[in-house]
């Protein structure tokens, strides 16, 4: 009897848990939109949310991409008291990624219903990481995970740019390599 009581419990406070998450984004979206942190002197809504919420950039956004494809797409979640469950959406990327896909034309048959399987597992909280990952994983060529790494160098070489003091020395090799990127 307790055990279940406990589990009750739980269940509701991770309910309660996941419409948190949304009140917060749809709050940070009125903020972004309505551009309410220029009101309080801020140039913009990242310097608002790291100074007036300690709110991180990485954090900040997701909570952003999250209200705007809940908005977009599962707008019955917005509702004062919203019936059923909802998925955690503190990692709601991979189910972001699958609907995007889905919307997307051209896309094969059997694709798509492997991806509309995945996208069942998301919303009722059953798909795994690692059964996302294998998912996204399958089908990639030498070549699509190649051109994914140099992206991600690119990357790594734009954020190294910005430092305003890069700590590391490049050699002559290192310096021609990173002109490739």
């Amino acid at each position: 009897q307790q055990a279940l009581q406990v589990t009750w419990l739980l269940k509701g406070h991770l309910k309660n848990s996941q419409l948190a998450y949304l009140r917060v984004g749809v709050l940070l979206a009125r903020v972004r939109d309505e551009k309410l942190y220029a009101a309080l002197k801020h140039p913009d809504i990242e310097s608002y949310a790291e100074q007036r919420l300690r709110l991180g950039r990485a954090s900040l956004y997701r909570y952003l991409q999250v209200h705007d494809w809940v908005a977009a797409s599962h707008p019955e979640w917005l509702q004062p008291k919203p019936k059923g469950f909802i998925p955690s959406l503190a990692d709601a990327a991979g189910l972001i990624w699958i609907e995007n896909k889905l919307a997307g034309k051209g896309l094969d048959p059997k694709k798509r219903a492997a991806l509309e399987e995945l996208r069942k597992k998301g919303l009722d909280g059953t798909l795994t990481k690692k059964e996302f990952s294998e998912f996204r994983r399958k089908g990639r060529s030498r070549e699509a995970s190649l051109k994914a790494y140099l992206a991600a160098l690119r990357q790594v070489r734009k954020r190294g740019e910005d430092l305003v003091a890069f700590p590391i020395k490049l050699s002559p090799l290192q310096k021609q390599l990173l002109d490739l990127l």
